[in-house]
């Protein structure tokens, strides 16, 4: 390598922001490792609208994003989120892959939630709500 070739750094997020309704929701479970980690997983569905254009027609387009919480809030969560509620997540976006039978690889994505505002909170003007929700290292999603 050169001396005179300067490196240059770039920062790198991973930060995801989403708001719309809670459309399902699984039941709470406790994975087995050392620390009996609780997880619990739901569903946002987010809607898109727009005008075609030179046209007044409309189209929308709804995405459904999964959202994952650990440890000790997953528990708190899943008695306090329903079905139907406007929520706002924030977090990282984790990709998964695995082969399936046919040998095809197959992906799926999850926001893991680090924090998250109700609709009064945002009404209201209040901080989003901190989750300390870090999936222990050596624990491994299946």
């Amino acid at each position: 390598m050169h001396s005179s070739i300067k490196t240059k750094y770039i920062m790198v997020i991973n930060k995801v922001i989403i708001g719309g309704n809670i459309v399902s929701m699984e039941d709470l479970i406790t994975m087995e490792n050392e620390k009996a980690t609780q997880k619990f997983k739901f569903v946002i569905a987010t809607n898109e609208t727009w005008k075609v254009k030179d046209s007044d027609e409309r189209k929308s387009k709804t995405q459904f994003t999964n959202v994952v919480v650990y440890g000790d809030k997953a528990k708190e969560l899943s008695q306090i989120l329903y079905k139907g509620m406007p929520l706002m997540v924030e977090g990282k976006l984790n990709n998964y892959s695995y082969d399936n039978k046919d040998k095809e690889k197959k992906w799926w994505s999850e926001v893991v939630m680090f924090k998250y505002k109700t609709l009064d909170q945002i009404m209201s003007g209040s901080n989003a709500t901190n989750i300390d929700n870090q999936l222990p290292i050596e624990q491994t999603e299946s």
